[in-house]
């Protein structure tokens, strides 16, 4: 059974440092940037804040403010055919469901590897990530 190249893969993008190390994997599995699918997750405001009711308007320019920085960060060169995303939810639920919605075959992420009290506080997407997604999850550690 051959594994490579991927048709699409998703790549999630936390603008940490080990965002450009996860698009190189990810741009070696697949055939094309074209195929390559990068999405940023915006939490949304908490609900139980009165002063950060739901505002489209504000919402919508997070989003393209998140995704000029991504297209100037990440998507440039070489990649400058990749597909950029941002959504607002739960990362954990809003990656796989991109990933159904563009049927990606292949999700690209990392793990902090956090444990103990860390990891209890901060959770993990990554284990989100990989009990919702639909399709393989290759997950990059340190």
């Amino acid at each position: 059974m051959n594994y490579f190249p991927r048709k699409r893969c998703v790549v999630p993008i936390d603008f940490s440092e080990r965002a450009p190390e996860e698009l190189k994997v990810a741009a070696q599995l697949v055939a094309s940037p074209k195929d390559l699918y990068l999405i940023h997750v915006l939490s949304r405001a908490p609900d139980f804040d009165p002063t950060m009711s739901a505002d489209p308007a504000r919402d919508e320019r997070r989003r393209e403010t998140a995704r000029s920085f991504m297209a100037r960060r990440y998507a440039r060169g070489p990649l400058s055919e990749a597909n950029l995303e941002v959504r607002l939810g739960r990362p954990g639920r809003e990656i796989p469901a991109y990933a159904v919605e563009v049927d990606a075959d292949l999700l690209v992420i990392s793990s902090r590897g956090l444990t103990g009290l860390d990891h209890e506080r901060l959770g993990s997407v990554a284990e989100v990530v990989i009990r919702f997604a639909e399709c393989p999850v290759l997950v990059l550690r340190d």
